[in-house]
């Protein structure tokens, strides 16, 4: 008697849109790969790991073996490839992000998510992550641990890379500049309708938005990174 088909069962159980819960098992440079059901994965590529930061190394944030939550964001039949993100869990953040977080504001308990060469990430709630760069970095006495609460500052806004700047050094002390930071920041995320933000960044990267190289759809021949 023939083993039932892995893909087919899966397809059967599953649609785009669908929440999954599954294992990391293995980490490339360009995304996580998670374990869907027996014999089928699926692709979270690192542009939709995050609405606020740009991970690099997915590596520096997740581990082989840990628990990862995603949306189906599609399904290729023919490839048989399940393409996931995990930003999607949570609405879009920046149409009211300098509201919620204007720039030189505090948050008391960010959460320490991951650190890397270049600086530590912290979560300010669920869906909204910003890094502290190691030159704004206080490292309390034995360090850093994930899970760590820590009081930070929102100290710029990137908004055409879409990237969160925070802050844990000298807080408070410029008020002024944060002020003219945040107006800037206020004009340009205005005068930029989201087709507008995609224009941008696809110009800034030579029109290579969204595209991946053959390697990074490969997959079965990409490095793994284990934690």
């Amino acid at each position: 008697q023939l083993e039932p088909d892995p893909w087919e069962l899966f397809t059967e159980k599953y649609s785009p849109g669908d929440r999954i819960e599954g294992k990391i098992r293995s980490i490339t440079d360009y995304g996580v790969f998670v374990g869907i059901e027996d014999g089928v994965d699926g692709m979270v590529h690192k542009t939709d790991l995050s609405w606020t930061i740009r991970l690099n190394n997915p590596a520096d944030m997740y581990s082989k073996g840990n628990t990862l939550q995603a949306i189906i964001l599609s399904i290729n039949h023919d490839e048989k490839k399940v393409s996931l993100g995990v930003k999607q869990l949570f609405d879009d953040p920046w149409p009211t992000l300098l509201s919620e977080f204007p720039i030189g504001s505090e948050v008391d308990e960010a959460e320490v998510v991951a650190q890397c060469e270049y600086g530590a990430f912290f979560k300010l709630r669920d869906g909204v992550e910003g890094i502290v760069p190691n030159s704004d970095l206080v490292e309390p006495e034995g360090g850093l641990k994930r899970g760590m609460k820590c009081k930070v500052e929102v100290s710029s806004v990137d908004t055409l890379d879409r990237r969160l700047y925070l802050n844990m050094r000298n807080i408070g002390a410029d008020k002024a500049g944060a002020a003219q930071r945040q107006r800037q920041a206020q004009k340009q995320l205005e005068s930029a309708t989201p087709g507008t933000i995609g224009d941008l960044i696809k110009e800034k990267l030579g029109g290579k938005l969204g595209m991946q190289s053959e390697d990074e759809e490969g997959g079965e021949e990409a490095t793994e990174s284990e934690d």
